[in-house]
């Protein structure tokens, strides 16, 4: 039973239209930390289901533009979505009023200590908010095209972005300067996640046909640990299990991979 909710858990975290409900594309979807709540977001507004009923709990509506990503705070009381306006709101998610609206486009990502959130932007920046005051804190450049995903280490030393010029940056959120960055030889991420235990860094890669695939790097070094090639077609988002045993990937080519973490093949195909 376990081990079929684990599995139950990864699919519905990277299939959102099986929750969508003729409520249009779903374009993100992320569990609450206590998996009591599922956020789907699409161009109509933000839904919020009930874990237990997998009923709509509240809607969320705001944004103007498609919504690109959602991230929970980790308590689970804020929710925070962006759009392709270049929006960030932030929502309680008990009452579904907003808190705040800040700057940013893609990828939003909160501090495990939820202090701060880190948001994929324009202009080839990663925007960093302080959350206590509201006021925007700093500016991280270094890529040479738009960032596409953002994703802090667990024990929140590490900060990692994903970008368009086809490059994995990884921050040290002490000092703020660049640990070290991929050679920019590989498609453009979409997604990028630490493992549990923040040894590990993977990220999606797409756009070139002899690279779709997913890499592995190791988080302290950016050496490249592996690659895993299956997917026919755009690889889109990419979640581990919290035990770190299974990785799941999720590609255009309307499959789900589950992978098993010890030997690194495939374990499950699941197709949508």
């Amino acid at each position: 039973m376990k081990r079929a909710m684990t599995l139950l858990t990864l699919l519905t975290l990277l299939l959102p239209n099986a929750f969508a409900q003729d409520k249009g594309s779903m374009s993100a979807v992320r569990y609450s930390p206590d998996g009591t709540m599922l956020a789907v977001g699409g161009p109509a507004g933000i839904w919020l289901y009930d874990t237990a009923t997998y009923e709509v709990v509240v809607r969320l509506v705001g944004h103007t533009a498609m919504i690109t990503s959602v991230a929970f705070s980790p308590d689970g009381e804020t929710l925070a979505s962006s759009d392709r306006g270049n929006n960030v709101i932030l929502w309680d998610t008990e009452t579904g009023e907003q808190k705040e609206t800040l700057t940013g486009r893609y990828g939003v990502a909160f501090s495990p200590d939820g202090l701060m959130l880190a948001v994929a932007s324009w202009h080839n920046k990663v925007l960093l908010w302080d959350l206590e005051t509201g006021e925007f804190n700093r500016t991280l450049t270094g890529h040479t095209n738009d960032p596409y995903a953002t994703a802090f280490s667990p024990d929140g030393t590490m900060l990692a972005s994903a970008g368009s010029d086809k490059t994995v940056w990884v921050w040290d959120t002490v000092t703020w300067e660049h640990r070290w960055k991929t050679a920019g030889d590989m498609g453009w991420p979409d997604g990028i996640a630490f493992s549990p235990d923040g040894t590990m860094i993977v990220s999606t890669s797409v756009a070139r046909e002899d690279d779709v695939m997913v890499h592995l790097w190791d988080a302290e070094t950016g050496e490249r640990m592996g690659r895993l090639t299956v997917h026919e077609d755009r690889v889109r988002d990419v979640v581990f299990s919290p035990d770190g045993m299974t990785l799941a990937t999720a590609s255009d080519d309307g499959t789900v991979l589950l992978w098993d973490t010890g030997t690194w093949k495939p374990m499950l195909t699941l197709v949508h």
